[in-house]
Formats: C-alpha cells, structure tokens, sequence
C-alpha cells in the first residue's frame, strides 16, 4: 500500500486514544476519508472542548470556562465540610449517578505509582490541603480505587493531616471488589459502598 503521509499522521493521533491500537486508528481514519463531511463535525466539537472547556480552580473537576469554580463548588446546598477524593473526572460522574452523596470533591488526576513515574508532585494533593483549614469539622471520604496504588495513595494522603484533629477520614464500605476501578462500578453497588464507607483507620 502506498504510504499517504496524512493518512499515517492521522492515524498516529488516533492511537493515543485509549484502547485503540495501530488497526483500530487505521479503520477510524478510512471511516473520515469515506464520510468527509463528518471531519468538520469533529473540528469544531474539539475546538469547542480545546477553547472551552477547563478544570475548576477549587477541585480540579471539568467545568465549562464561564462557571469556574464548578457547579459542585459553587453549589451552596452540598455540604463544604464533606469532601470526596477521587482520581479522575469518571470517578465524580459515577458517584453522582449513584444519588447517595451531596458533598464536594476533589479531583486528585491519577494516583501515586511508582510502576508509572507518578509521584505526589504530579497529582493534586497540595491543593486538597489547602481546602481543609482547623477551624472547622472536616469529612475526607478517601475514594481511590481498591488497588495497591490507590491504597497507598489513600494512605499518603491521611499522613499529610495526621496533625489535624478537626478531620475524620473514611474509606468506601465493602461490596466493591479488589482491584476495582470506580469508574466501572455499577451506580447502585458504589451507592451502597459510600452510603456504607466506614472509618479509615489504616
């Protein structure tokens, strides 16, 4: 096959999506050149992402660049005092989709793994503290994933405030199997699981 120099550079752009290789990337490029009219569609939805949309200021969520903070932030009927971590924006959809929980987030944008290069210094933990002042009465429901990674970064993240005696930390309840990501937990198990979260001790 004769190699068409928009056609690799397409496809080589395809396959930084997540779980789509060589083939797949191949297969989406041909199915733009045969639907050209669709290629303009796209321009513009991705302008729209690249010019509009950010992360909010306070919990690192998306939100749409003319309401930042976010609607969770800035929702004055959530509960302040009650903050849930989680790794990444799907974590926040799916615990809302559950319809258990009113209080605020924080959005951490991975977890520490050694096995990938990410440390503290590349997720939004900093941030996290500077939230929570001693003055008032704080919950941090840690909601990492049930992994080794997730674990420790739950861990690290208690240690951070162990000189904080106004916060009580606590872990999603069981009923979510190890090694499980919440981004594909079904929303009624992971409703049942935060409504249940027990105190975190460890």
């Amino acid at each position: 096959m004769v190699k068409i120099a928009e056609i690799d550079s397409l496809a080589k752009e395809f396959s930084k999506l997540p779980s789509i290789g060589p083939k797949s990337a191949l297969r989406l490029t041909y199915f733009y050149i045969n639907n050209k009219p669709l290629i303009g569609n796209m321009v513009n939805a991705l302008n729209n992402l690249m010019n509009n949309v950010d992360k909010c200021n306070v919990c690192h969520n998306i939100t749409s660049k003319s309401v930042n903070p976010c609607l969770y932030c800035s929702d004055i009927n959530r509960n302040k005092y009650q903050i849930c971590v989680v790794e990444s924006f799907q974590d926040v959809d799916s615990i809302e989709s559950s319809g258990t929980y009113n209080g605020c987030y924080h959005v951490l944008g991975g977890v520490i793994s050694s096995l990938n290069n990410i440390s503290y210094d590349d997720i939004y933990v900093t941030d996290l503290i500077r939230r929570v002042n001693k003055n008032d009465t704080f919950e941090i429901i840690l909601a990492t994933s049930f992994t080794l990674e997730g674990d420790a970064t739950a861990m690290y993240i208690k240690s951070l405030f162990k000189d904080y005696s106004n916060i009580s930390f606590s872990r999603l309840a069981s009923g979510l199997p190890r090694g499980a990501n919440l981004e594909y937990i079904d929303e009624n198990t992971l409703g049942r699981a935060l409504s249940g979260r027990v105190q975190y001790d460890s």
